[in-house]
């Protein structure tokens, strides 16, 4: 539903938030995503920059190291990937919506981020 009816597809997510879904990185990944096809980019990284204050730093979000299907979105292209880390391509998905912006106080936050995950997942 995200690529054809992103908005329909934000408000259920939104709800399955606000339920309790199970896998916080993952709907708020896919909330992202959501919002960048609709071109509201900003609204994109508020809610993953609150992911990653509020859920990531307080050790939270604890299901997100698992495998899950997932939209790579690459301007008009759209395609389901298996992941088995949503936090990584989580970070990437936000370091490329932040170069796009150019914004570059995110950029460096993001991509701090993405190298700490990277380097807690080869420690395992």
């Amino acid at each position: 539903m995200i690529p054809d009816s992103s908005e329909g597809a934000a408000e259920i997510i939104q709800e399955a938030r606000v339920r309790g879904f199970h896998t916080p990185c993952l709907s708020v990944y896919n909330l992202c995503c959501c919002h960048y096809l609709l071109q509201d980019f900003e609204s994109a990284l508020r809610i993953a920059d609150q992911y990653r204050l509020h859920m990531y730093d307080t050790g939270a979000d604890y299901n997100a190291d698992q495998s899950a299907l997932i939209w790579q979105i690459d301007g008009q292209q759209r395609k389901l990937q298996e992941t088995h880390n949503i936090r990584v391509e989580f970070a990437t998905f936000c370091i490329k919506i932040c170069k796009q912006v150019s914004d570059t106080n995110r950029l460096r936050e993001w991509t701090v981020f993405q190298e700490k995950l990277k380097q807690s997942e080869s420690h395992e």
